[in-house]
């Protein structure tokens, strides 16, 4: 028998090490005004969520209509898995979703965020974030799909998903422009990006394989989720020690690397 918890499914033999990791999460739920609630609706996830989660501070972050937004938030502000270290820095946010990463970093104090999402709902969902918090100084939303060329169209589903990617011949989808690495760095930064954030379903492969060593030179670090098969990741981390890049901590598909020439 499979269930749901946290999110996930789990099967019996594995719901006590879950349950474990869990309880010792939950002192980090204090981050949001409504604890006790918020970790509810992450560990038995239902088809009702809240139309936002609000941090002590004030900070609200929207949900869309997509389920694993609870996910996503407790992810980012709780798990921590990007990190809490973002005071004064520049970052680049690729696959931004509704712009949990985005917010939570501007929470902790960075001094500017160039986040991308290509899905409508969600980035919809994440300029609704960004206009309640009053966050245009800090945030830069930009609705577009990082790949290897400037100016070419992809179909991305209209509807939210935290894994959102390209799509051909399917319903509902709407036409998304695409933008490289290169351009956001050189349009949007005047000097070195601290953090380069990537979460994009596969993406980070084109994005990566293909981004100019000056572009790479300009990043100090990088923090990623890694998708596809065990070699695809090991020969992408194997192209990034290539360039100068060091890897820090590698866990639950999690990478963080530090760019040992900048």
């Amino acid at each position: 028998m499979k269930m749901r918890f946290a999110g996930r499914k789990i099967t019996p033999g594995n719901l006590a090490q879950k349950t474990m990791g869990l309880i010792a999460l939950l002192p980090r739920f204090t981050i949001f005004k409504n604890p006790i609630r918020v970790f509810f609706l992450y560990a038995f996830k239902g088809k009702k969520q809240p139309l936002f989660l609000e941090l002590t501070n004030g900070l609200k972050i929207f949900l869309s209509s997509h389920q694993e937004d609870i996910v996503t938030t407790v992810v980012v502000c709780c798990k921590q898995d990007y990190g809490i270290d973002f005071a004064n820095k520049n970052i680049i946010d690729i696959g931004a979703n509704i712009g949990a990463f985005s917010l939570f970093a501007a929470y902790k104090g960075a001094k500017k965020i160039a986040a991308i999402e290509p899905g409508k709902e969600a980035f919809e969902t994440f300029e609704k974030s960004v206009k309640a918090n009053d966050m245009h100084q800090t945030i830069m939303p930009i609705q577009a799909a990082v790949t290897a060329n400037n100016g070419d169209t992809l179909n991305f589903s209209a509807n939210s998903s935290p894994n959102n990617h390209p799509l051909k011949n399917a319903a509902n989808t709407i036409a998304v422009n695409t933008i490289t690495l290169k351009t956001i760095v050189e349009q949007h930064f005047a000097g070195a990006i601290d953090l380069l954030k990537i979460d994009c379903e596969g993406g980070e492969y084109d994005i990566l394989y293909n981004a100019e060593n000056k572009t790479l030179a300009r990043i100090r670090e990088i923090r990623m989720e890694l998708h596809g098969q065990a070699a695809q990741k090991t020969a992408l981390l194997d192209h990034l020690r290539q360039k100068g890049f060091k890897l820090d901590k590698y866990e639950q598909d999690i990478a963080w690397l530090t760019n040992t020439r900048a």
